[in-house]
């Protein structure tokens, strides 16, 4: 009879609790990834925020948009809770709020910083969108993929919101110079990335915000010239 060390027991509640700590390490890593990006957002509204106070008009302009870093900031907090919620190992309820209305929250939280590179951002939705979507998660990674558009684009972005069979169609799209190919089989996994300072984690979170709702995401060239993500989500969760 072959011989050799007897197999080593695993306490299913030590091997529980490291599947909770890796989980936690990569949530930590997508936390890390929406501060910035929210951070991107303040920076944005900022920057308006202080062009319009060197002038002495719109000041109405002025108020909007600090009422727009309060509620990023918010959202930030947010995302903080539902982090520390993780870390103590419960989970917490989400709320849901229509497709349409984070559509267009996500175009106007991006236009800032569109318009501090110099760059257009265009809205085009038909219909309202009422299907309902978790918030923050669906918002998060739509905003990943607006940022995105706007780190490659040349001169403009572009989002639509139509109705599909069965569904609804939220694309993203730019007119930059399109996905690397070598990463293009990667393109969702966590941690992959085709810009030299990304972290590889908008697209993987913007895919899990996608799922959650039973819905897809996929890439394809867009007729701008660059980038173009389409995001279905069905009229109900499976």
């Amino acid at each position: 009879m072959p011989t050799g060390p007897a197999p080593v027991a695993i306490d299913p509640r030590r091997l529980a609790e490291l599947e909770r700590l890796a989980l936690l390490g990569q949530a930590t890593a997508g936390f890390a990834h929406e501060v910035k990006n929210g951070l991107m957002v303040i920076q944005g509204f900022a920057f308006l925020a202080r062009r319009l106070a060197e002038s002495a008009t719109a000041e109405p302009k002025l108020a909007q948009h600090v009422r727009e870093v309060e509620a990023e900031a918010a959202r930030l907090i947010d995302e903080l809770k539902t982090f520390l919620a993780l870390a103590r190992g419960t989970n917490e309820e989400r709320p849901r709020r229509a497709l349409g209305v984070v559509v267009a929250e996500v175009v106007r939280l991006i236009k800032p910083v569109a318009e501090q590179r110099g760059l257009l951002v265009e809205l085009q939705a038909a219909g309202t969108a009422e299907r309902q979507v978790a918030d923050p998660e669906f918002r998060a990674g739509l905003l990943n993929l607006g940022l995105n558009a706007l780190d490659f684009a040349r001169t403009r972005t572009r989002i639509t919101l139509a109705r599909a069979p069965g569904g609804w169609d939220v694309i993203v799209e730019d007119d930059g110079s399109g996905v690397d190919a070598r990463v293009r089989s990667r393109l969702f996994e966590p941690f992959q990335s085709g810009k030299p300072s990304g972290t590889g984690l908008g697209l993987s979170r913007a895919r899990e915000a996608v799922e959650a709702e039973r819905g897809r995401i996929g890439y394809d060239r867009s007729s701008l010239g660059g980038a173009r993500f389409s995001l279905f989500v069905p009229d109900a969760p499976a």
